[in-house]
C-alpha cells in the first residue's frame, strides 16, 4: 500500500490507495458494514446491471481477523479519481430533468 489517509469525516475510516493508484480499501464501522450488507449492496448491483454508471465499482466486503488482536471490516472499492471523466452540465440537467419528470407521472 502507498498511501494511507484517515477520513475527515465522522466516521474516522482509513483509506489505503494501492501503489498503482487503481484501488481503495477503506475500513468501514459498524453500522457502515450493516448498511453495506443490508439492502445497499442489492440495489447497487441491479443498478449496475441497467447499463454503463459512474459509479465506483464495489469489489467485496470483508472482515480482516489479526490473530489474537482484533477484526475489522473493510470495503475494496475501484478509485474513480485516476481516470479522467469529462461530463457535459447540459446532460446532467437535462436527464434529472426527465427523471423528475418521469417521476411525476
Amino acid at each position: 500500500m502507498k498511501n494511507i489517509k484517515e477520513s475527515e469525516g465522522k466516521s474516522g475510516s482509513f483509506f489505503f490507495f494501492t501503489h498503482d493508484q487503481k484501488f481503495i480499501i477503506k475500513t468501514l464501522n459498524r453500522s457502515e458494514k450493516d448498511a453495506m450488507l443490508g439492502n445497499f449492496l442489492k440495489a447497487y448491483h441491479l443498478h449496475l446491471q441497467e447499463g454503463s454508471s459512474l459509479l465506483t465499482r464495489i469489489y467485496g466486503v470483508y472482515e480482516v481477523v489479526i490473530h489474537n488482536v482484533s477484526k475489522i471490516s473493510i470495503i475494496l472499492l475501484q478509485n474513480l479519481q485516476i481516470f479522467p471523466i469529462k461530463v457535459n452540465t447540459f446532460t446532467l440537467i437535462y436527464n434529472q430533468i426527465t427523471l423528475n419528470f418521469s417521476k411525476s407521472k
